[in-house]
């Protein structure tokens, strides 16, 4: 899970109990008839507004929100400007073929873009 949706969560929830400390009527924020109408409205108004391979792509996204991997910007930063010295001697063809850059889709199709010349 990445750190920010973790902070959003744990912000919402938070936010939630100190509304209901500070006075808030309890009865309001776990009446689980508004969370039906809400939540289950806002689902089929989804449903009914998105194409069906519209809402698998979403839940894609969303799946991966939450289960993917830990991106680190300084990694990549580096790693492109090494391939950018290297390919100044050798070409694009030949980083395509390595297989650090094959473990990496973006930077493996970038890679094949440049090679073709797109």
């Amino acid at each position: 899970m990445r750190f920010t949706t973790f902070i959003g969560l744990i912000g919402g929830f938070l936010l939630i109990i100190v509304i209901i400390s500070a006075g808030g009527m309890q009865k309001y924020f776990l009446n689980p008839i508004a969370f039906l109408i809400t939540f289950g409205g806002t689902f089929f108004a989804m449903i009914v507004y998105h194409s069906p391979k519209s809402l698998l792509s979403t839940l894609r996204v969303l799946t991966s929100l939450f289960f993917s991997e830990q991106v680190y910007p300084r990694y990549y930063a580096e790693t492109l400007i090494d391939m950018a010295r290297e390919s100044r001697k050798v070409g694009f063809i030949p980083l395509t073929k390595k297989q650090e850059i094959k473990k990496h889709k973006f930077l493996h199709s970038a890679l094949l873009l440049l090679a073709d010349g797109s």
